[in-house]
């Protein structure tokens, strides 16, 4: 089981590395499986404090490679242009070009790793916001997706089978989806700041039967309120007014799904003391009527 088209300069490994090959026979059968064809996870691994790391590949491979890096530091070289990478970063290696990466000589890399195959493995690096000119990009706290990793590699595993994989390449996209939270994290901050901005969307989460004012979550993040909304906006798409009106009418949503309570009852559980109110907002989201909605769910659940 070759490892894909890799020259390291250390064969032997690290200690304590973990890697996992999908071997090519099992590539070719998935290939054009309707679930794996866009994203196929094709090798998996953790190297921690690699030192001498070094891989050469002056042809490129048919995979693209995502390194996240969790400590120490190491370098990536694209189109004979050479980036540093740092801890807390990710480094994306596009599919088909010639590279070269390996850790500082100082203080080498612990890098957890995946190679990725499929029809959809440019967009997703285009979605991510990488290319080959920029390649290494702010990961806050990437060590974090290091399980991840490992649930990817346990699934790439013999004997192959087809569920089996299926789980590794939904993992995958889950690691993405992941990867792409942190790399949207506020860059100029230091790493908590998204993490305290989400707390308070949690905390807006778990009382929306009561006022919620912006200052107060601001407080909470301990921020100015423009900065807060500034930071929330990047994080969610929306302020965090807009965010908490949505949070209350799902929650109508599934009380009216799941309860007997009438519009008004409702209402008030979802932090509106005036129905009228209430059924104007829930409209303008939902495009029908509170009782509308209701009726329908109930007639449909009958």
């Amino acid at each position: 089981m070759a490892f894909p088209s890799s020259n390291p300069v250390r064969p032997e490994g690290f200690p304590g590395q973990q890697i996992a090959v999908l071997p090519a026979r099992a590539i070719d059968r998935l290939a054009a499986h309707p679930v794996i064809a866009g994203l196929l996870p094709s090798a998996a691994g953790f190297f921690p404090r690699a030192a001498g790391h070094l891989v050469l590949r002056e042809r490129g491979i048919d995979e693209a490679i995502v390194m996240l890096c969790t400590e120490g530091r190491g370098w990536v070289e694209i189109d004979q242009r050479r980036h540093a990478v740092e801890s807390n970063q990710t480094a994306w290696i596009p599919t088909g070009l010639a590279h070269r990466y390996g850790a500082d000589a100082d203080q080498p890399w612990t890098l957890a790793w995946v190679h990725l195959r499929g029809n959809q493995v440019d967009e997703l690096s285009q979605w991510l916001g990488f290319d080959h000119a920029n390649c290494v990009g702010p990961s806050p706290n990437c060590g974090d997706l290091i399980p991840l990793v490992d649930r990817i590699g346990h699934r790439l595993r013999p004997p192959y089978h087809e569920t089996d994989l299926l789980l590794a390449a939904t993992l995958t996209r889950q690691l993405l989806i992941q990867l792409k939270r942190l790399c949207d994290a506020p860059r100029d901050h230091h790493p908590d700041l998204a993490e305290r901005v989400r707390a308070t969307a949690d905390w807006m989460r778990e009382r929306l039967d009561r006022p919620i004012r912006l200052a107060e979550l601001a407080g909470r993040a301990q921020l100015s309120a423009s900065r807060y909304n500034e930071v929330f906006k990047q994080i969610y798409n929306c302020t965090p007014m807009a965010f908490c009106t949505a949070q209350r009418i799902r929650s109508a949503c599934d009380l009216f799904t799941t309860t007997p309570l009438k519009v008004h009852e409702v209402a008030r559980r979802v932090g509106f003391d005036d129905p009228l109110y209430f059924s104007r907002v829930f409209k303008k989201v939902m495009g029908t009527s509170p009782r509308d909605y209701q009726r329908f769910i109930r007639g449909g659940s009958t």
